[in-house]
């Protein structure tokens, strides 16, 4: 099982900073993160959401090809400055 406490506060691909949990699976974590190579009008770093599958998990092939999916149905959501 994931333990949060060994990802709050680390960067992610040298350019996510992961700041606090904002969702729970049975083999995954959801992170509010700050994307550091995206700055906003205001130079703060961009909010994103983080998603961390257990790669120790039995259900972890399973789940990577759910999350594919997951990946491809953000893909099309629309432009909006919200999402």
């Amino acid at each position: 099982m994931l333990d949060a406490n060994n990802y709050l506060g680390k960067m992610l691909a040298e350019r996510y900073r992961l700041i606090r949990v904002i969702g729970r699976g049975a083999s995954s974590l959801v992170f509010y993160a700050e994307d550091m190579m995206i700055r906003r009008e205001d130079g703060s770093a961009l909010p994103v959401a983080v998603k961390v599958l257990d790669k120790d998990s039995g259900e972890y092939k399973m789940n990577s090809k759910s999350f594919r999916t997951e990946i491809h149905a953000v893909v099309g959501i629309p432009t909006n400055p919200h999402v």
